[in-house]
């Protein structure tokens, strides 16, 4: 059900980006989302045992761009963007529900004018 999710905010980006997506499986840390440098990071509305933070792992790519979406079906948000060296920063360091040192950026620390990122990808 999780990718089932994470792939509905990949096409939620595709599409506001007017870009094809790949839509791979299980190509993890071997490929980009999206293009050659976009990350969609996925969060259930339900799921709310979890801050609604968008997370970095700490071996990520920092080249590349982090995108946070939020939702289910009918409405995916496009909550905002950042850059993964901009993300990885010690202050965002946590390590929520014993999984392992990440970084969790919160909504208000992210960029929320997505035609900036357009004219980055572009």
């Amino acid at each position: 059900e999780g990718h089932i999710y994470g792939c509905l905010g990949e096409i939620t980006v595709a599409k506001f980006l007017n870009i094809y997506p790949g839509l791979g499986i299980n190509t993890f840390t071997s490929t980009a989302d999206l293009g050659d440098n976009l990350e969609v990071r996925h969060r259930i509305q339900k799921n709310s045992n979890f801050k609604k933070e968008l997370i970095i792992r700490p071996h990520n790519d920092p080249d590349r761009i982090y995108i946070s979406t939020r939702g289910e079906p009918p409405s995916i948000e496009l909550v905002g963007w950042i850059s993964g060296k901009d993300g990885m920063k010690k202050e965002y360091i946590a390590n929520h529900g014993n999984f392992g040192d990440a970084y969790f950026i919160p909504d208000e620390a992210l960029n929320s004018n997505f035609e900036e990122l357009l004219d980055l990808i572009v």
